[in-house]
């Protein structure tokens, strides 16, 4: 069973004992999680029915959740469709879900999964072990094109042992493999329904797609054969539609909920938030969360002057952190020096910091031979507006030591192409929360990782070597000194450089009640909060 600490729910900005005392959804779907209620919470119940909209900040991409999967806003939709063998608690922490247990061999090659019996796809059709096979081998297969197959790779075979029971064996030993397993980057098709896939996707999670239209709406109904079942054993989810309503202006978003086009939105942007609370906040109940992701200025490693380490740490210290969270988040956030930020499970301790020292910067680059006017190539995402103020006052920062910055602001497929040809000298990404942290310092950082190539290019066997021996313990302790100890390189080699941490603040009209995100803000993960959601009857 899914769990949710009494003491680990996210920060209700207004009213907060107003909102617990009202909100018998939220002591429902805390009970679901395990959680017992308190007793004002148990006095209102949940009730069945009702349509909820939401305004969020961008359209999905795509139907088909496997190929090159999962872009922000297409995973953020798929999760309410979609279950994963695995899946994340509140806190983040991996725990079973289409998987009701699991076993690992001594020698960590042999991993056994028993699959739940109780599960349908939304076409009413039982799912069995054979279809999680099914869709993991899906992910395998190259021209799929799915984000996580270099990581899966690791897997020799799948065996069907029964109806309900898999095994795979791995080439290696692999311990952050159930973090893998989530819906956010194996969700479970019916593969059966290949054919329709692109056109309506069937899945096993609480909400069944109904219908999209591009940039207009996304909507999805009730699972009436769910699984999941609340603490008292009655069934999930409790709303009977959910309607997404992609609108990318934060003023136009905002002006939706205050309007009642929409009755949630997911984000609104960071220079509202204050006036919000201050103004309409006791109309509405909100939560401000730790988005635990994080906006990274990656440096090109292989050409110069970037392939000079000397280069590297002198952007890094000319690197204004502080303005970049003051102007661009409006102080909702925090400062990084590490991906994972203070409530996430593998937050690390011991990391080294960089302090702002624009005369030791420009000293380092008289060292390593840079002349004033050196030009430079800057590139980063046009959608988010952090990303893109972020690097702007980076490229202002660099401009005080001397170089002469270019910054293309580019949209998805042409900063594809760029990153791909590493055709950059720094490039500014953001980075949503990964649930093991392998899929981090692998993916992005290790030179044996095809991906990281496109993310600079740094190569380390030291890191690597460290990297690699991580995920082969499954100790946690001992993968945490090991990410520690990587770090250190990092900072040392400076292959890029983080800067901020944004908190989201979400807002939603009163009676919409048992509302219970996660940790990290946003809807990948436990359907985003909405199966336990509930409408109260005026």
């Amino acid at each position: 069973m899914r769990q949710q600490p009494a003491d680990r729910k996210p920060e209700l900005d207004m009213n907060r004992r107003e909102f617990l005392a009202a909100a018998g959804g939220a002591a429902a779907g805390a009970s679901a999680l395990g959680l017992a209620p308190t007793a004002a919470e148990a006095a209102a119940k949940p009730s069945y029915g009702g349509s909820i909209k939401i305004g969020l900040r961008s359209d999905i991409s795509r139907l088909d959740p496997h190929p090159f999967y999962p872009p922000y806003p297409t995973s953020n939709a798929m999760s309410l469709i979609y279950n994963g063998m695995t899946e994340a608690d509140y806190d983040l922490n991996v725990v079973p879900a289409l998987a009701h247990a699991w076993e690992t061999s001594k020698d960590g090659l042999t991993w056994t999964w028993h699959i739940r019996k109780d599960v349908t796809f939304h076409n009413g059709r039982p799912m069995t072990a054979e279809d999680i096979k099914a869709n993991v081998e899906r992910v395998l297969e190259p021209k799929i094109g799915a984000l996580i197959r270099g990581e899966l790779e690791i897997i020799d075979k799948i065996e069907l042992m029964d109806k309900y029971t898999l095994r795979m064996t791995l080439k290696d030993k692999y311990y952050p493999l159930p973090a893998m397993l989530t819906n956010r980057w194996v969700p479970i098709i019916d593969p059966q329904a290949l054919d329709t896939v692109k056109q309506h996707p069937i899945g096993t999670g609480p909400f069944k797609f109904v219908s999209w239209k591009r940039l207009h709406t996304t909507v999805m109904a009730r699972h009436e054969t769910y699984w999941e079942k609340d603490a008292d054993g009655n069934a999930l989810p409790y709303l009977d539609e959910i309607i997404g309503k992609p609108l990318a202006d934060d003023t136009v978003r905002l002006t939706a909920l205050r309007t009642g086009e929409v009755d949630m939105i997911d984000n609104m942007h960071y220079r509202d938030q204050n006036r919000f609370l201050k103004e309409w906040g006791n109309q509405y109940d909100t939560a401000r969360i730790k988005a635990l992701g994080t906006l990274w200025m990656f440096f090109n490693c292989q050409r110069p002057p970037f392939d000079d380490v000397r280069v590297r740490r002198a952007a890094a210290m000319a690197l204004d952190k502080k303005a970049i969270h003051e102007k661009t988040l409006f102080g909702h956030g925090e400062i990084m020096d590490q991906f994972y930020t203070e409530p996430a499970p593998w937050r690390l301790q011991g990391v080294p910091k960089w302090e702002r020292n624009i005369a030791q910067a420009k000293e380092l680059l008289k060292e390593a031979g840079i002349k004033a006017g050196t030009k430079i190539k800057m590139v980063t995402y046009v959608r988010y507006n952090y990303l893109k103020e972020g690097v702007q006052i980076f490229q202002q920062n660099l401009r005080e030591i001397g170089f002469i910055t270019d910054l293309k602001i580019l949209d998805a497929g042409p900063l594809r192409i760029a990153r791909k040809a590493r055709d950059y000298d720094i490039m500014g990404l953001g980075s949503a929360y990964r649930m093991d942290p392998h899929e981090y310092y692998y993916k992005e950082m290790s030179s044996k990782s095809a991906a990281a190539t496109m993310y600079g290019g740094w190569v380390n066997p030291v890191y690597d070597q460290m990297i690699d021996d991580a995920r082969r313990t499954s100790d946690k302790k001992e993968r945490m000194e090991l990410y520690t100890e990587a770090e250190k390189l990092i900072h040392q080699e400076a292959p890029k450089v983080r800067t901020i941490s944004a908190y989201n603040l979400s807002a939603w009209k009163k009676p919409f009640q048992g509302y219970t995100p996660n940790l990290a803000g946003n809807m990948t993960y436990n359907a985003g909060g909405f199966r336990t959601a509930w409408l109260a009857k005026s």
